[in-house]
């Protein structure tokens, strides 16, 4: 433990593992355009797709009027109630099993929502949708509940149910 606020503790992680490559564990479709709130995504062709590791921003490789949309499979060990927090500059939306978590639309500066599901062990569908109008990007996704202290949802999903996170 360093005493230190979280988010410090977390940027100080961050700069140590920067260099470490991780496993792709989340598909992605990125489009270019100008949009100053999400985009209907079914009705659009992306420029790009693939699969990258967590919710790598630089796929889109832009860094304005771009969108991208994040689909991956979570696991949950315990069924139970989780909370799910985003953060999003510009407008995010987080979906699990198709229903709506959380929803950060719009263009803003770094903004957080929290949502939270009752959720039974085993597999979901994770989809995270965001947009990039102007000015810095960023997007985290977070999960905690009773017992699982907030952390990064990138050790939890894997890009099938044959794939452990």
């Amino acid at each position: 433990h360093l005493g230190l606020p979280q988010e410090q503790t977390r940027d100080i992680a961050h700069y140590f593992l920067r260099e470490i490559q991780l496993a792709p564990n989340v598909r992605y479709a990125a489009y270019h355009g100008s949009w100053d709130k999400l985009p209907d995504f079914a009705t659009m062709e992306p420029v790009r797709s693939g699969t990258c590791s967590g919710f790598d921003l630089r796929v889109a490789e832009r860094t304005d009027n771009f969108a991208v949309r994040f689909t991956t499979k979570l696991h949950l060990a315990e069924e139970g109630r989780y909370d799910f927090m985003l953060t999003s500059d510009d407008g995010s939306r987080l979906l699990i099993d198709d229903e709506e978590v959380t929803n950060a639309d719009g263009v803003h500066p770094p903004t957080e929502v929290r949502g939270s599901r009752e959720l039974a062990a085993g597999w979901h569908d994770l989809t995270v949708d965001f947009f990039e109008a102007g000015g810095g990007e960023e997007l985290s996704v977070e999960i905690e509940r009773r017992g699982l202290p907030r952390q990064s949802i990138t050790s939890f999903v894997a890009l099938s149910t044959e794939q452990p996170p």
